[in-house]
């Protein structure tokens, strides 16, 4: 835990001194995978895809995407930015910050997202919009911006060892934190073949829904 929190202090501090968002996401999610004892296994193709979604079991994934993705803007729950240190930095990295309950909200977040596509830049979306063991319904909004705006998408499933997740007795990361960061944890990414959004965003939600989270 300490080296977590002098990590992300020092990742704040290179931001500060403006070394670019890129190269920080890199240097912290690589080092806190390491004080953690996280390995993580897959490798994409390319990572030139401008959305990423995957599915949500903990706080992580996240750093897990990071270190493959570490241009990529994630779109996170306003509570998030709340988090100790992480959220100042998550925030620093360029991320969108989303209130699920609000309607205004959520269409203010898909019209950022879709104005950093026209920029070039990468988005790094979990459509369950939570944490969850077992997979929650996929919100379609983002899969409708990625059909109109024609925009090349990465799907990953995200695999814990199902010994740490029975382990972890269906509790969440942050209300065991100390165990968490005591273990060896693999976490495999399983990138599915790239393609360009089209045809319906909702029937596309759906799909992959059921792929990632079988419900």
């Amino acid at each position: 835990m300490p080296l977590c929190f002098f990590v992300t202090c020092g990742s704040i501090l290179l931001r500060w001194l403006g070394v670019p968002s890129r190269i920080v996401m890199h240097l912290w999610s690589h080092a806190i995978l390491r004080v953690c004892h996280v390995r993580v296994i897959g490798q994409p193709k390319d990572t030139d895809a401008q959305m990423i979604f995957s599915n949500h079991i903990g706080y992580l994934d996240i750093v897990a995407l990071y270190s493959i993705y570490p241009d990529a803007k994630v779109i996170a729950a306003e509570r998030v930015r709340d988090i100790f240190l992480i959220g100042k930095l998550i925030a620093m990295s360029g991320a969108i910050f989303v209130q699920r309950d609000s309607v205004m909200d959520r269409a203010r977040t898909r019209k950022a997202a879709t104005d950093l596509w026209k920029e070039g830049k990468q988005i790094a979306v979990c459509p369950e919009g939570t944490v969850s063991y077992t997979g929650k319904p996929f919100k379609p909004g983002m899969f409708k911006e990625a059909v109109k705006a024609g925009v090349k998408v990465q799907p990953i499933k995200i695999i814990y060892d199902s010994h740490f997740i029975d382990a972890m007795n269906g509790e969440d990361f942050e209300k065991r934190l100390m165990f968490v960061t005591s273990q060896d944890i693999e976490i495999t990414l399983q990138f599915f073949p790239p393609f360009i959004a089209k045809g319906d965003g909702g029937e596309l939600c759906a799909k992959w829904q059921k792929k990632l989270v079988g419900i």
